[in-house]
């Protein structure tokens, strides 16, 4: 998942397609879900196809693996859009001035 994440503009099939080589023919690309046949290369979406699922049975450590994955592979600076990051709130501060207006 890292690998597509890191180079999501690299040329490669969609992984709903699977590619078939006959012999003496031109390559196939078949769709896995809808069993569509095509000879073109199937075009991915724009936006690229990154990211995964991730299917385990219980209690083989799908969220220690996330968690892992996901500190091991920290956001960029850019990422972040600094107009949208709310202000940190102070809960107590609101406690102290009361405590200022009465005394």
């Amino acid at each position: 998942m890292v690998g597509r994440e890191r180079a999501p503009n690299t040329l490669s099939l969609h992984p709903c397609w699977q590619q078939f080589a006959p012999p003496g023919g031109p390559l196939l690309y078949a769709h896995r879900l809808t069993g569509e046949v095509s000879v073109s290369f199937p075009v991915v979406p724009e936006a690229g196809t990154c990211g995964g699922m991730l299917c385990d049975h219980v209690g083989l450590g799908k969220t220690l693996s996330v968690l892992a994955l996901v500190l091991a592979n920290p956001a960029p600076r850019s990422f972040f859009r600094p107009e949208l990051l709310l202000p940190r709130h102070d809960a107590h501060a609101e406690e102290r001035e009361e405590g200022e207006e009465e005394g």
